[in-house]
């Protein structure tokens, strides 16, 4: 239905305005509750958080944690709100977010518009009665007092903090980029954390070369007890179509350096680090290939925008069938190449 009816006049509105009425529509159309299996073999565990499945939806879809239970609704196994910022923001200049229908992948320069972490502390606070298994985060900001600041109003609330200091359409995240301050701002939120932190670094692989800065944001990660890393965010990229003249690039095209990330990042890192791949993915072939490389969980964003509601669900259903194939019972058994399913 979505793609017959939905998608076609979603697609023929402005981009923000066809991203805010599906949001609208995911809040409040009508439930239909399914019986959860008594055995899930799609349950996954990163740091002790149980999820349903290793199919999660990327910061910035909801960015004031609008329509969580919604999302959930739809089958993801986990939900990342956000980014949300310590103060409202308008974020960057119109046009500031285009769709490249040949290729499925987005660019945007949307620079974090969001109502502020009290505004989603309030929407947030109305869903912790509800059946919502888990929150998931995503926070920033310019400064150490500003991130930290995040980090206190919002930790009771969420069972996951996602530190996003990588998007490329926000420059003052770059003095993260620098070893001294990423270490005192990683050891400041161990400090005061209630619940795993995991860290959105920039992309490895922009080009067919490795980013020596990327390579040591993860090094410093790792020697100051990052619980995880999200590999990785979206591609920066310049284009006219943009007030600003740069964005980031995301969807199909980055799915080959993704894998290839959460490969590399999977050897320079410790076992028992989650790895959560980003970039591109968009079927269960994908997922389970992203697994295989070394990664824990994923999540989507541009293939949500243009496959619709169902693909969650989709995606789970397939899933499931390809572990059956290879008589797994589980997520963390995925290995080796993806097998065929009809």
């Amino acid at each position: 239905m979505y793609k017959s009816l939905i998608k076609p006049i979603l697609f023929r509105l402005p981009p923000e305005v066809s991203h805010t009425l599906g949001l609208q529509y995911i809040r409040w159309a009508p439930k239909f509750k399914t019986k959860s299996p008594k055995e899930n073999i799609l349950a996954t565990d990163i740091c002790g958080v149980k999820l349903s499945s290793p199919i999660g939806l990327a910061a910035g879809f909801d960015k004031n944690c609008y329509a969580i239970g919604g999302l959930y609704d739809l089958g993801f196994g986990f939900v990342v709100g956000g980014t949300i910022t310590l103060n409202a923001r308008s974020g960057n200049a119109k046009p500031r977010l285009i769709r490249v229908p040949s290729d499925s992948s987005l660019i945007n320069s949307l620079g974090f518009p969001n109502k502020g972490i009290s505004a989603a502390i309030k929407n947030l606070e109305l869903k912790r009665n509800s059946k919502i298994p888990n929150i998931f985060v995503s926070i920033s900001g310019n400064s150490l007092d500003e991130i930290i600041t995040c980090q206190k109003m919002i930790t009771n609330i969420c069972t996951l903090i996602e530190i996003n200091i990588s998007s490329p359409n926000s420059l003052g995240l770059r003095r993260f980029h620098q070893k001294e301050s990423l270490e005192r701002l990683i050891q400041t939120l161990n400090d005061l954390k209630t619940c795993p932190l995991f860290l959105k670094i920039p992309p490895l692989f922009t080009s067919d070369v490795e980013n020596k800065e990327v390579l040591n944001l993860i090094e410093t990660a790792n020697l100051n007890s990052i619980d995880g890393l999200v590999t990785s965010n979206s591609h920066p990229v310049s284009t006219n179509q943009l007030a600003v003249g740069t964005g980031g690039l995301s969807g199909a095209p980055l799915l080959e350096k993704t894998l290839k990330t959460v490969s590399r990042v999977k050897e320079l890192t410790p076992d028992k680090m989650p790895i959560i791949a980003c970039g591109g993915i968009s079927n269960a072939n994908q997922v389970w290939t992203s697994i295989a490389a070394g990664a824990s969980a994923v999540q989507l964003y541009s293939s949500f925008v243009y496959e619709g509601p169902a693909l969650p669900k989709t995606i789970g259903h397939d899933l499931k069938r390809m572990l059956k194939k290879r008589s797994m019972k589980s997520v963390a058994e995925i290995q080796g190449p993806a097998p065929i399913i009809n």
